[in-house]
């Protein structure tokens, strides 16, 4: 997760609900049933799954967030 006052600057000084809801999550949940697993299937990112699939031997590059590229702009990458 992102540093607090970084998150709160890109979130107009507002906290974000995805922070605090996966702390309220974890203290009202997790913290209480304690699981041996949790299994999260997320089919949200769909931009990390293409180069892992193809059969390059390297691939390298800069990417760029469809969601968040605020956030996420031009982080360069080198898979082998």
């Amino acid at each position: 997760m992102l540093p607090d006052d970084l998150r709160r600057e890109l979130n107009n000084g507002n906290e974000s609900t995805l922070y605090s809801g996966l702390h309220r999550l974890r203290s009202e949940v997790f913290d209480v049933l304690k699981p041996d697993l949790v299994l999260v299937f997320d089919s949200h990112w769909f931009t990390t799954s293409s180069s892992r699939h193809r059969a390059a031997e390297r691939r390298m590059g800069f990417f760029t967030s469809d969601e968040l590229p605020g956030v996420c702009r031009a982080c360069h990458y080198t898979c082998p």
